[in-house]
């Protein structure tokens, strides 16, 4: 559902610039395409590097209340 009406929005988006609305779909679909590979590829990344600056965070927190 938010990805349909992503989808609606990009495309008014796209044709308010001049765009053909059946293209303009098609290339929006393909955008959100990428962006869903992107956020699969990168998801684990972060958790990992989320995990580690919090990590980092409460060492230094612990060591400065010495």
């Amino acid at each position: 559902m938010v990805l349909t009406a992503y989808l609606s929005y990009m495309t008014k988006v796209g044709v308010l610039l001049g765009g053909e609305e059946n293209s303009t779909r098609a290339q929006m679909e393909d955008v959100i395409d990428f962006e869903t590979k992107l956020a699969n590829v990168s998801r684990p990344f972060n958790r990992s590097s989320e995990g580690r600056r919090v990590a980092k965070n409460k060492a230094f927190t612990n060591a400065t209340k010495s």
